[in-house]
């Protein structure tokens, strides 16, 4: 059995770009997904934090999209069963904090401003309700 083709990303490498959800195959070579540029199944995906240490991997689905929740399942299952009331964006953006990233490395990787960063991580502490004198990132390793 051939061994699969691996992408290595490191958060210093999306400071001027963003990272999405899928890998395909880019034609004209843009990198904008165009119609007709089909995502590829099977390629390894590792997310490496600003460190050098892997913080995620992931194996693209069949329409190439990457998920990258595989590696924190019980930390998302606790913390949906903790707060069901988060929206998608939210838990990817407490599975993030929880790495406490700088704001400019959570707008690369969310595809959002710095500023809608911090915008986010100002509301979140109140829909967890987070005990006073206790940080975000903190809380969120206790779950």
């Amino acid at each position: 059995m051939p061994r699969p083709y691996m992408v290595s990303i490191q958060l210093t490498d999306c400071a001027n770009n963003t990272l999405g959800d899928t890998v395909w195959v880019d034609l004209d070579h843009d990198g904008i997904q165009d119609a007709g540029e089909l995502g590829i199944a099977g390629i390894g995906v590792c997310l490496y934090d600003a460190n050098g240490q892997l913080f995620d991997s992931a194996v693209t689905a069949s329409d190439g999209a990457r998920y990258f929740d595989q590696v924190h399942a019980d930390f998302l299952k606790r913390l949906r069963q903790k707060h069901p009331n988060l929206t998608l964006r939210e838990e990817k953006l407490c599975a993030y904090l929880r790495m406490n990233l700088s704001s400019k490395d959570l707008a690369s990787l969310m595809s959002i401003s710095v500023r809608g960063v911090e915008i986010s991580r100002y509301r979140l502490p109140k829909k967890l309700s987070i005990p006073s004198g206790m940080g975000l990132p903190e809380f969120l390793q206790e779950i």
